[in-house]
Formats: C-alpha cells, sequence, structure tokens
C-alpha cells in the first residue's frame, strides 16, 4: 500500500511525463489492434462465399535480390502462370491497392481489390446479384470499367437492390458496378 502511494505522489509531480507515457501507450495499442484486425480480414477469416478454402493455396515470387523477400508477379507472368499450370484447377491473380472512392459526396481513402476475371470461378463463389468480371473486361488496354462491390460497400449504400448498374467514382473515374453483394 505505501509502494502505491508514493509511486502516485512521484508520477503526479511528473504531468508531463505521465502525459507521454499514456500517449504512448494509447498509439501502441491503437496501432496494434489495427494491424491485427487487418491480419485478421485478409488471413485468418475464411474468405466469405468460398466453396472449398481448404483447397486454396498462394503462389508467390521469391525476390532474386532480396533473401526471404518475395514480390507480386506481373500480369504478362500472371497469365503465362495460368496457362502453363496444369496441376491446378484455376490460378486467378488478386492485389490491394489505395483508391479514392466517392461516397455521399466525400472521398474515402479506402483498401481495394484488383483481380482477375476468372478469380470468383476459382474461389468456386458466386456473386449475387449481378455477374462477375467477363475475360474481355480483364484485358490490358480494355478500357472496361467495371466494379464489384462488396457486401460492406452494399450496406453503406443502404443495401439498395439497385446498385447493380449504377455507377461508382474511383480516383476520378466512373465505373458500373456489375454485381451488388
Amino acid at each position: 500500500p505505501s509502494d502505491v502511494k508514493f509511486s502516485l505522489r512521484v508520477l503526479a509531480r511528473q504531468p508531463g511525463f505521465v502525459a507521454a507515457a499514456i500517449l504512448v501507450l494509447a498509439l501502441g495499442i491503437g496501432a496494434n489492434a489495427a494491424v491485427f484486425s487487418v491480419v485478421n480480414a485478409l488471413l485468418l477469416r475464411p474468405l466469405p462465399g468460398v466453396r472449398d478454402p481448404g483447397r486454396i493455396a498462394g503462389l508467390y515470387a521469391r525476390h532474386a535480390q532480396q533473401a526471404d523477400t518475395y514480390r507480386g508477379f506481373s500480369y504478362p507472368n500472371y497469365v503465362d502462370i495460368r496457362e502453363g499450370i496444369r496441376s491446378l484447377e484455376g490460378v486467378s491473380a488478386f492485389t490491394f491497392v489505395l483508391a479514392g472512392v466517392a461516397e455521399q459526396g466525400m472521398t474515402r481513402r479506402s483498401l481495394v481489390m484488383m483481380v482477375s476475371a476468372n478469380y470468383f470461378d476459382v474461389l468456386g463463389a458466386r456473386p449475387m446479384p449481378g455477374r462477375a468480371f467477363t475475360p474481355e473486361e480483364e484485358r490490358p488496354g480494355s478500357q472496361a470499367q467495371v466494379a464489384v462491390a462488396s457486401h460492406a460497400y452494399w450496406q453503406r449504400q443502404g443495401s439498395d437492390p439497385a446498385l447493380v448498374g449504377r455507377s461508382v467514382s474511383i480516383n476520378g473515374r466512373l465505373f458500373a458496378v456489375v454485381h451488388g453483394r
């Protein structure tokens, strides 16, 4: 009991130190929670709507100059892999990018996925309502501006069933929503 009283008296004499310590702890806990949320959402939680998550594997390219690091594939490399591997049921590609998505008059910085046209087929997931991407929309230079809305985005838009067919502004360009949930 006397140690606790002594500690509180010492801390009361140094309010700046106490405030700095609390701020550092709060920032550390907040950063830890944010990182865990991203890891949980992307790596730990099973993908919703996936037919057989135990049969999904990741394919990565080892970085030649930096040991124990990996890098993404270029689109032509992905196409070569997709066309060349016969031992797998399917190969799809995805990457995460930051984009400005306009919602209700404001542009929010959002983490979005860019996926290959066969992404949903490989996962065994069926978008409802609407459709997935077509192979023609995937080709570089096609100028196709289509998007699949996530369930969370659909809910932020009021769970409107008429979202399919509307346009959404991403990085200042209009994209037609082809899937709404």
